[in-house]
């Protein structure tokens, strides 16, 4: 581990109440969105407590009543998506709004490979159609999307699979390419920022498992799925994907795979890495790994992870 950033007890710019997402700028800044205070607090790469931005817990400018996920831009510019309000809000690094805008959907993932370019996918039960959503902010017609694509994977579980509740997951390359990860299942696209498809990754996971409706609870179980996509430069891409071990304990594993030849290279369980369960888990352009952990606190730990292919 390079860094912790949180602490047990301190001032409300030192402790998380609740890490609801994070976002690091090129430069290793860290922001993290806290649930508690409605508020998102900038770290410097050495973790020290830079600035606060948004106006805490509302509908109004600048206010928020659920951060679902948020990025920054190469400006130091702030996307954040509300899943409650279905809007995003874009702040710059002096805390200013340059735009705020509705969603047709609920929010779920966000990525900004280039300023101004923001892409959206949401949780696919709120909406029909293709995957991702492209807003760019320089158009007159900002509020409403330039680009629709990455189709839906259709077969006989599709519905109960969106019923899940789970979204796929969204990243970046450092050419500023998309990345897409189903929840399920095990697919990985990689789209140009004009929604071409470039490339796409699969593997045959032993215990994935469809979600099912379980009759006896009145709900839809997931016993398996990607939580999350990571790209570690120059050419090593990661899923991060779980198998859960009955109700409140699951098993957490990372596959990687080349990015430019597309072969599957290898997985790890995170406990063979000292890590029991991961929340949230993101990369850097440097391709430092950060991930959140809620004992005995809660607090995000920063990574370097060496991988070879």
């Amino acid at each position: 581990m390079i860094h912790k950033y949180g602490m047990s007890t301190g001032n409300d710019n030192e402790i998380f109440g609740l890490i609801n997402c994070f976002a690091i700028d090129k430069n290793e800044n860290l922001y993290v969105a806290d649930g508690a205070f409605k508020t998102i607090k900038k770290f410097s790469t050495n973790g020290k407590y830079l600035k606060t931005f948004g106006a805490g817990e509302g509908e109004g400018p600048g206010e928020f009543e659920s951060i679902q996920d948020m990025d920054v831009d190469s400006l130091g510019n702030l996307y954040i998506v509300d899943k409650i309000l279905r809007r995003v809000t874009v702040l710059d690094s002096a805390n200013n709004i340059l735009f705020t805008f509705k969603l047709p959907f609920i929010p779920a993932q966000i990525t900004v490979p280039q300023s101004f370019n923001a892409f959206i996918t949401g949780f696919p039960f709120s909406y029909n159609g293709d995957m991702i959503y492209k807003y760019d902010l320089t158009s007159t017609n900002y509020d409403n999307p330039a680009k629709i694509f990455c189709a839906r994977i259709k077969n006989k579980d599709s519905l109960t699979i969106e019923m899940a509740g789970n979204s796929g997951r969204l990243s970046k390359d450092n050419n500023g390419n998309i990345i897409f990860s189903f929840f399920f299942p095990y697919e990985t696209r990689v789209f140009s920022l004009n929604g071409k498809l470039l490339k796409s990754f699969h593997r045959n996971v032993s215990f994935f498992r469809s979600p099912y409706f379980d009759s006896e609870k009145r709900y839809v179980i997931a016993p398996s799925g990607n939580r999350g996509v990571l790209f570690f430069p120059p050419n090593i891409i990661a899923n991060l994907i779980y198998k859960a071990n009955g109700e409140k304990t699951s098993a957490f594993f990372i596959d990687f795979f080349d990015y430019n030849n597309q072969f599957f290279l290898g997985t790890i369980d995170i406990k063979d890495i000292g890590i029991e369960k991961i929340r949230y888990i993101k990369t850097d352009a440097k391709g430092y790994v950060y991930i959140d952990i809620l004992e005995p606190y809660p607090q995000i730990l920063k990574y370097k992870m060496s991988v070879k292919n």
